[in-house]
């Protein structure tokens, strides 16, 4: 497990492990819809350079959720990332670890 920073990470952390119960057709709507949302405004942030410099997951749920104006699921925002990264030419954006704070994003070179 990795070391926490403060709360806030923690609670982030632990949201990332909540379940989404498929039976349940509320919350798998709510999760589609929140991944779709997402998936738009990543797209456009890659389009505006905002990932040249190293991104947490964190300041990414803070800015959706401040953005979309709505609470996002945390697992939604970590599906779409992990769509978007991978290797060059392939995908967007590459991973990183850093330190004890987790990962962090950027756009390849």
């Amino acid at each position: 497990m990795e070391y926490f920073i403060n709360a806030v990470e923690t609670i982030t952390f632990f949201q990332l492990m909540e379940e989404i119960r498929p039976e349940d057709p509320a919350q798998v709507e709510q999760y589609t819809s929140d991944c779709m949302a997402v998936e738009l405004l990543l797209d456009k942030l890659i389009q505006k350079d905002y990932f040249k410099k190293y991104r947490t997951p964190l300041e990414l749920w803070r800015y959706t959720e401040k953005y979309l104006e709505e609470n996002i699921r945390v697992k939604s925002l970590m599906r779409e990332l992990g769509v978007l990264v991978g290797k060059k030419g392939s995908a967007p954006l590459r991973k990183t670890k850093a330190k004890s704070f987790g990962f962090r994003y950027i756009e390849h070179k």
